[in-house]
């Protein structure tokens, strides 16, 4: 009986790069990963779209019933978008590794570029919570205090935001150079 990981030396040399998508340790772990921060990220987006809908900076000239609709309608396709992401979400980071890997990855092989990648997401969760509070800071900024500091103010959130997401892509580019210095 062989072993389950034996090496096969009639595979094609194609093959071996090839990732058994289902028995990778690191990969459910990244599934993991992008799953939780999309629960995360949930929470905002939700009070999001009831500050536009209900908030008093938000729809102002609408009825109550066209508030109504239009919340529905951001409810549905939010639903909609989180299940995709939740189904695919993973598979679209790893596209875009894909890709860079092609254009940037020199003599690694994909299989080694995409568990690094797998290995490399650790932060997003807490990264995701820290960004979620940002998140609702900066709408209680915006429709409680009726948008204070203004465009300063959305300058200053944004600044926190993208440093936040350099510290997800910043880990993962880092150790993606590691790896091919290697």
């Amino acid at each position: 009986m062989s072993e389950p990981h034996a090496v096969n030396p009639y595979a094609s040399p194609q093959a071996e790069d090839q990732l058994p998508r289902l028995h990778l340790p690191a990969r459910n772990r990244a599934k993991w990963i992008v799953r939780c921060t999309l629960m995360i990220l949930a929470v905002p987006v939700a009070v999001n779209v009831c500050a536009i809908c209900f908030g008093d900076t938000g729809h102002r000239g609408l009825a109550m019933d066209l508030r109504w609709l239009l919340a529905i309608w951001n409810a549905i396709w939010l639903t909609l978008l989180f299940a995709a992401l939740w189904m695919i979400g993973l598979w679209l980071i790893e596209s875009l590794a894909r890709a860079i890997h092609f254009f940037a990855g020199g003599k690694t092989t994909r299989a080694q570029w995409l568990t690094s990648l797998h290995e490399s997401l650790w932060p997003m969760v807490p990264v995701a919570a820290m960004g979620s509070m940002l998140w609702v800071a900066w709408l209680g900024v915006f429709f409680l205090a009726s948008h204070a500091g203004g465009y300063m103010t959305d300058v200053v959130f944004q600044c926190g935001a993208h440093l936040l997401g350099a510290c997800v892509y910043g880990n993962v580019f880092w150790n993606w150079y590691l790896l091919r210095r290697q």
